[in-house]
């Protein structure tokens, strides 16, 4: 185990739910300072393969997930670099992950009609937490005992979201934050504790 063996304080679960609400808004900032300069070029809509299309729509995620996922991932490894040893790949585990599952989303959903909306709609919903619950924990297995929890915790995470993506909008993006926190209380906290009393029972 490389985790430290120190249990996290309080203030550890604020601050990733914290840096996460601030990579959502630095991610934002990024896309708003481009698309702006694209728009005065091309004007609010753009034609694509012969269709006219919304600019800030079609641009949104070449831009603002690219650059959410490698904000999410630099601001999360500083944060867990005090706690967790090595975490310089979760920046590129992040930064792919966040990309490749919601592109992957984006293409399911222009399938809909091919797969049906049940199906289609599951899978938009449990492609991005799984992509990038996958990502991550191939990081953190060699460091964290228990790593697999991690990958149901995003999955859970990006579930509740869809869950409410309609009222919630932008910040719907913050309900990973939220099962990602639980299971690092799970895998720094309560599990350490649990295994210590079991082998001081032992």
């Amino acid at each position: 185990m490389i985790a430290n063996a120190n249990r996290p304080k309080w203030h550890f679960y604020l601050e990733w739910i914290a840096l996460h609400v601030l990579s959502v808004l630095i991610a934002w900032a990024i896309y708003l300072a481009l698309i702006s300069p694209i728009e005065r070029l091309s004007g609010n809509r753009i034609v694509i393969g012969g269709q006219s299309r919304i600019a800030e729509d079609f641009f949104l995620p070449y831009i603002f997930w690219p650059a959410l996922g490698l904000a999410n991932g630099i601001l999360q490894s500083l944060l867990l670099r005090q706690r967790v040893s090595r975490m310089g790949s979760w920046v590129v585990a992040t930064a792919l992950s966040w990309s490749l599952g919601l592109f992957g989303a984006r293409i399911l959903y222009s399938a809909t009609a091919l797969v049906g909306p049940v199906l289609s709609g599951l899978a938009q919903v449990l492609l991005p937490g799984g992509t990038i619950g996958l990502a991550q924990w191939l990081v953190l297995r060699q460091r964290v005992p228990h790593a697999g929890w991690w990958i149901l915790a995003n999955t859970l995470g990006w579930t509740v979201g869809a869950l409410f993506s309609r009222v919630l909008d932008l910040w719907v993006l913050v309900t990973p934050a939220l099962g990602t926190v639980i299971a690092w209380w799970l895998l720094l906290d309560w599990l350490p504790r649990h295994e210590a009393k079991r082998l001081a029972a032992g």
